[in-house]
C-alpha cells in the first residue's frame, strides 16, 4: 500500500503542477517501499537521489510559474521550499555518510506528510489566486 495517496482533492486543475505533483507521490512512494523491502543502500540511495533531484525540478518549475503570474505571497512559498529541501538535503547527507535505513525512512516519512500539507494549503492559495485572475 503507499505512503502517500493522491486524490482529488490535491488537484490544482494547472496540468504541468498536477503532474508534478503525481510523480512525486509516485517516487515518494518507491523510496518508502524500497526502504520497507530492506533494499540495498544503493537503491535506496539511489531512490533518494532521484527524489531530491525531482524535488528541486518541480520547486523551479512552481516558483516560475508563481512568477509568471505576479503571485504576492512567492517569497513566502519559495521559503517553505527551501526550508523542506535543506531538511531532506541534511537527511540525505546522513545517509551517504553511512547512515541506515532509519534516515531513508525518515526522509520518506518526512516528505510524504509535508508535501500532502504544503499542496492542500499553500499551493491551494496560489491556485485560488491564479483562478481569481483569470
Amino acid at each position: 500500500m503507499p505512503a502517500i495517496v493522491w486524490d482529488d482533492s490535491l488537484r490544482t486543475d494547472i496540468e504541468l503542477i498536477d503532474g508534478q505533483h503525481r510523480e512525486l507521490f509516485e517516487r515518494a512512494n518507491r523510496l518508502f517501499e524500497a526502504v520497507g523491502r530492506g533494499k540495498n543502500d544503493k537503491a535506496v540511495g539511489e531512490a533518494l537521489q532521484f527524489l531530491m533531484g525531482y524535488v528541486k525540478r518541480h520547486f523551479h518549475a512552481e516558483e516560475k510559474f508563481m512568477r509568471a503570474h505576479a503571485y504576492p505571497k512567492l517569497s513566502a512559498h519559495s521559503w517553505q521550499h527551501t526550508d523542506i529541501t535543506q531538511s531532506l538535503n541534511d537527511l540525505v547527507a546522513q545517509f551517504k555518510r553511512g547512515g541506515d535505513m532509519w534516515i531513508a525512512m525518515k526522509v520518506s516519512r518526512l516528505f510524504s506528510g509535508w508535501i500532502v500539507n504544503h499542496i492542500r494549503q499553500s499551493d491551494m492559495d496560489y491556485v485560488r489566486f491564479i483562478h481569481r485572475k483569470k
